[in-house]
């Protein structure tokens, strides 16, 4: 600007100046302006060239303005130079015979496309966008709308997505996925085994801790292994959120946690899974925590194995199924005695039925006495080595009853969102990842008054207007969301006089396993013998 009017004047890049131009025997010089001009007085103006493929006099020229702040303007003038030329082929097809106008398909019509090809096939996708879509807007013919969808599915396989040739290709898109998904925390596999993959982000381990290892009586974490899903198995944990609760019927929803993709259900592949879950959990006090299942043999072992101190509880529903099984193939469905038997163990006045374990053991005592006898010995057998201990183990936990209809329910949750389709294991890793993003989305919602989900009494300080939360930062509400599902802090002590606040002992000083108060745990000492005076030095005495 020169005394508040515009100047033309040039940038000369060899010297970094800013310079006159004029002609001088029919050539351009340019000359350096002294003194220069400050760089707030500069406002640039840049000019963008292109040519018509199929006619390079055609050209288009687009034009706007910079501030020496770097501040560019919202306004840009777009001039074509030359003559119109008509629709012409790009020359770009691969038969050169083909001369119809090229006709470029609209960004929102790309979009649309790639959308509809991930939920339907091309040809129903080009039929639905066609009856939808004005003719000018709609996809040019069924061709562009397949190579739309093979350009998607090629770069998605090039980053560890995309449909798959076969397993192995399947295995190489985890890994390449691996690098950059953060739900995707291990995948390894032993010698001539089929790899396995560990799913779960920082919330949910936050979570199990929150909700699973805060006292006795906190929500079970419940595993079942699922099939149809894919190649290989699927066994995903399951828990209760108690901070919120469901509005229509007030009980606690069902969230999923870390899930296991195993090929193999034996226990070198749940060790994989139960080890890496200890070492998450190995801060928490798993005297609170429980662990349910079914009667899966290899899955009680390594759970056993890897939480000794943790309560495990066995499905009642599938026990009975099991015991009815065995019954059926030795005495017969309708035989009396089985009915007798299996009334003794579920019945109203069962071994189910008990609350407390003094009750339970004399329970026990009167079946062996006057029912027991009577069975087979392959049943019986089966009653003291596996029956009895797990059906003791779920009363001991404060649990008699208990079943895994929460795994149950949760894998009929994740086939229902994979429409009961086998997948390829980077979809189903997808379908899992959006699984879990949903759940704690609807969490986030209970805190403003929205959604399926509202807070429980117990955590109703954490609400939040709607007006409060669309003012906070994604930090914010992050902050706010840890704050409201956290772990309860650790029990501690305050002295007297309010000046010491210590921790207290996790556990409460007992041994593993011990369930009665330390007063009423009495130390076994074994009594020495004293030597009497009349006896000889042969004999053994202290």
């Amino acid at each position: 600007m020169d005394n508040g009017q515009p100047k033309r004047i040039f940038h000369q890049k060899s010297t970094n100046k800013y310079c006159n131009e004029r002609k001088q025997s029919g050539r351009r010089v340019y000359e350096e302006i002294e003194p220069q001009p400050p760089a707030e007085s500069i406002v640039t103006l840049t000019r963008y060239y292109s040519a018509l493929k199929a006619d390079a006099s055609y050209r288009r020229r687009i034009t706007w303005m910079t501030t020496a702040g770097g501040e560019m303007s919202t306004v840009a003038v777009v001039e074509y130079l030359g003559n119109h030329v008509a629709g012409a082929a790009h020359g770009n097809c691969r038969d050169p015979a083909v001369t119809d106008a090229y006709i470029r398909t609209p960004a929102e019509t790309m979009d649309a496309v790639n959308q509809l090809t991930k939920q339907m096939t091309a040809k129903a996708a080009y039929t639905t966008l066609t009856q939808d879509m004005d003719v000018l807007d709609a996809p040019r013919d069924l061709h562009a709308v397949h190579s739309i969808k093979s350009r998607a599915t090629k770069a998605a396989r090039q980053n560890g997505g995309g449909t798959c040739v076969n397993f192995a290709d399947e295995w190489l898109s985890v890994y390449n996925l691996m690098a950059t998904d953060s739900f995707i925390r291990f995948v390894g596999a032993l010698r001539t085994r089929v790899p396995n993959v560990i799913l779960y982000d920082d919330r949910q381990i936050r979570e199990l801790k929150a909700f699973c290892c805060v006292d006795q009586m906190g929500s079970v974490l419940s595993f079942d292994k699922t099939f149809n899903l894919g190649a290989i198995y699927v066994t995903p944990s399951v828990y209760k959120n108690t901070a919120v609760c469901r509005k229509r019927t007030g009980d606690n929803p069902l969230f999923l946690g870390p899930v296991f993709l195993h090929g193999h259900s034996d226990r070198l592949n749940y060790g994989l899974f139960f080890s890496h879950l200890a070492l998450l959990l190995l801060d928490c006090n798993q005297q609170a925590l429980t662990l349910g299942s079914d009667d899966e043999l290899a899955l009680r072992q390594c759970m056993q194995a890897f939480f000794p101190r943790a309560s495990l509880v066995s499905c009642t529903r599938h026990l009975q199924e099991n015991v009815g099984r065995q019954l059926d193939e030795r005495i017969g469905s309708r035989s009396e005695l089985r009915r007798t038997l299996f009334n003794g163990l579920f019945g109203d006045a069962g071994l189910t039925s008990q609350t407390d374990v003094i009750a339970f053991d004399e329970a026990v005592e009167r079946f062996r006495r006057d029912t027991l006898p009577d069975a087979p010995n392959e049943f019986a057998d089966y009653f003291e080595r596996r029956l009895r201990g797990m059906l003791r183990a779920n009363v001991v936990a404060g649990r008699p009853g208990w079943t895994n209809n929460n795994s149950e329910s949760m894998n009929h949750v994740i086939k229902q969102f994979t429409e009961w389709k086998p997948q390829q294991l980077p979809q189903l890793i997808d379908k899992l990842r959006e699984l879990v993003a949903g759940q704690y989305c609807e969490a986030d919602r209970a805190m403003v008054g929205r959604g399926d989900f509202m807070l429980a009494a117990s955590h109703a300080k954490h609400r939040l207007t709607v007006d409060v939360w669309s003012t906070m930062t994604p930090a914010q509400r992050d902050k706010a969301s840890k704050a409201c599902f956290r772990p309860p802090a650790p029990p501690s002590s305050t002295s007297t006089d309010g000046l010491l606040t210590v921790p207290l002992t996790p556990g409460a000083g007992k041994k593993p396993h011990q369930k009665r108060r330390r007063r009423a745990e009495k130390s076994v000492t074994n009594k020495k013998l004293c030597k009497p005076t009349n006896a000889s030095d042969d004999d053994d005495f202290c």
